[in-house]
């Protein structure tokens, strides 16, 4: 079983492959960041 991020930074390897504008790669760049974020962000609030 994968857990979701998993899947994101499979996506994310299979694009990079292709190559990618930089604009693209900009784009994905921050939705993974801002997912690895959100994560961090809701095991906070799991432990309050």
């Amino acid at each position: 079983m994968y857990s979701p991020l998993f899947k994101i930074i499979k996506i994310y390897q299979i694009n990079l492959k292709r190559r990618l504008t930089v604009g693209q790669q900009d784009r994905i760049n921050r939705t993974f960041a801002s997912v690895i974020q959100f994560r961090r962000i809701r095991s906070r609030f799991d432990q309050n």
